[in-house]
């Protein structure tokens, strides 16, 4: 991993000689998520303590993640008890992992990569076997086009595996120049389980594997109705 890297020069003038410094930052970003974090009852976003989560520059960006059992059982339907904008959106895609494209400051509402997450423990979940597991997703934001409006259906792709809470699983995020992300769900010992593609339209050959690390959040619309937690490891 390339850091910040240092020169030191000499500066010759009328007032003498005079130590420089100018410091080069180097673009490469490998920031990732590492820990344990939850979102507690009634909140949008998790209890992180730094403002963002980071920045990186992978084109194959990987973590491996466990969620607890209530992200495969929360109760969205009792909403006198928590809050919820918007009741027809209860069964809203929650944010698990991924990141933002076309440049560190870009808005990941713009453009964005993102493995998203819900319930699949009762008949709202197209894949529901009678069993508690949970349903995942390929989430895209493109030039400012989000995947829940349905104006680009490409943009929010349903994983027929689904998974089983506190249970490791490897997600992967591969991007090109093309504009195709690659969404990849893996066992905890990198077997692939299924893979899941989005095509960009917004291409920003430049930068478009530059982003701000996305994590975990409850919503869209809705709040928490119960404590939602995520154990994040780098691979």
């Amino acid at each position: 991993m390339m850091a910040k890297w240092l020169t030191v020069f000499l500066m010759m003038g009328t007032g003498g000689m005079g130590l420089g410094v100018s410091l080069a930052a180097n673009k490469d970003k490998f920031d990732n998520i590492d820990g344990t974090f939850a979102v507690k009852f009634n909140w949008h976003y998790s209890n992180k303590t730094s403002v963002t989560w980071g920045q990186n520059s992978q084109k194959d960006f990987a973590v491996k993640i466990s969620l607890s059992p209530s992200a495969a059982t929360y109760d969205c339907t009792n909403t006198t008890s928590y809050s919820c904008e918007d009741s027809a959106y209860m069964f809203d895609w929650n944010k698990l992992w991924g990141k933002a494209r076309c440049g560190y400051t870009h808005d990941h509402h713009e453009d964005s990569d993102r493995f998203v997450f819900r319930k699949c423990s009762d008949a709202s979940c197209s894949a529901y076997d009678g069993t508690s597991r949970i349903q995942i997703g390929a989430y895209s934001y493109d030039g400012g086009v989000a995947p829940y409006t349905g104006q680009d259906p490409g943009l929010l792709k349903t994983f027929k595996t689904t998974i089983a809470p506190d249970q490791f699983y490897v997600y992967e995020l591969l991007v090109d120049d093309t504009g195709l992300s690659t969404f990849v769900l893996k066992s905890a010992d990198n077997v692939e389980l299924e893979r899941q593609t989005v095509q960009h339209k917004t291409l920003c050959v430049d930068n478009y594997y530059e982003g701000t690390v996305q994590g975990l959040y409850f919503g869209g619309t809705c709040k928490a109705p119960v404590e939602i937690v995520a154990q994040y490891q780098p691979v």
